[in-house]
């Protein structure tokens, strides 16, 4: 579908930059791409795991991936540890991946299940095997998990050891879903917000940033600007974006487009089961049959 160039641009942009753009569907970037020849991958190697250095708590760190949820997340002063050295990237996901050959610039959605979430940046001189950290932003919370979790069998036993190795924050909705895009001298950062009222109804955040070498989500704020699941009465922020349908992030780019074109993603929050696109009872998968 066509939108107007201010789908993109916050109203201050907007008077001193005029931007068309096209939002296109998952299913149709057809009038980008079809006269050119079809895309064809090999595989040259089996999969092997990611690693990053430095950076935010990682899931495996501390044994946090064999049922000790926050295991390793801070110390006994109530600091936030970080990772120690090097690790599996985990919980980084949603990689949003520029530059070319061996050398790229990556962007994340760093989320600790039901603990924290931010923006992270980090670079790869590997083709992407191997991470490092250069920046973290819009982070949710500092705080340490206090909430305790429950057990396997849905009991919560409450102990100092618990308390301080099998605990959450109850939520990690902050700010994610990162797309980075360069217009011109400007360059802005666009994300989700997924706070509760929030989420897949508001517009995509935007922040402008200036980029500099180590920092490339510079500009951005530290810590968290918009409603969270505790303040979710509040509004989104002024400047976001206009006309885009239930946007959950942005995929891409269509290089070389002019007006420029996106590719996003449109999610209906529960949209499988109720209003106008709710699915017929014949193409529904009981949930007592789903595997968890």
């Amino acid at each position: 579908m066509s939108i107007n160039s201010d789908t993109l641009l916050s109203d201050a942009v907007r008077r001193s930059l005029r931007l068309a753009t096209c939002a296109l569907s998952l299913a149709a970037p057809l009038s980008a791409v079809a006269a050119e020849a079809p895309v064809h991958w090999t595989a040259n190697s089996a999969p092997s795991e990611t690693m990053i250095t430095g950076g935010g708590w990682t899931l495996e760190q501390s044994g946090a991936a064999v049922g000790l949820k926050s295991v390793g997340y801070c110390d006994s002063n109530g600091n936030q540890i970080g990772n120690p050295g090097t690790e599996r990237m985990q919980p980084y996901y949603f990689p949003t991946i520029v530059g070319q050959g061996r050398n790229l610039q990556g962007y994340f959605d760093w989320r600790p299940k039901d603990v924290d979430e931010a923006v992270a940046a980090a670079e790869s001189h590997d083709g992407g095997h191997t991470w490092t950290f250069q920046q973290k932003v819009l982070e949710l919370r500092t705080s340490c998990p206090n909430q305790l979790n429950k057990e396997a069998d849905g009991s919560k036993d409450s102990n100092a050891f618990n308390l301080a190795n099998n605990s959450d924050n109850g939520d990690d909705d902050g700010q994610g879903h990162q797309f980075v895009i360069k217009v011109g001298a400007h360059t802005y950062l666009y994300t989700l917000d997924r706070a509760n009222g929030h989420i897949d109804s508001d517009d995509l955040y935007i922040h402008e940033i200036s980029p500099v070498p180590g920092q490339p989500l510079n500009g951005a704020p530290a810590m968290n600007d918009g409603p969270t699941d505790s303040t979710a009465s509040l509004p989104e922020i002024a400047n976001h974006t206009h006309g885009l349908l239930n946007p959950e992030g942005i995929l891409g780019v269509v290089p070389g487009s002019w007006p420029l074109q996106i590719v996003y993603e449109q999610k209906i929050l529960n949209g499988d089961n109720s209003g106008t696109t709710a699915l017929p009872p014949s193409q529904c998968v009981p949930a007592s049959t789903m595997r968890r």
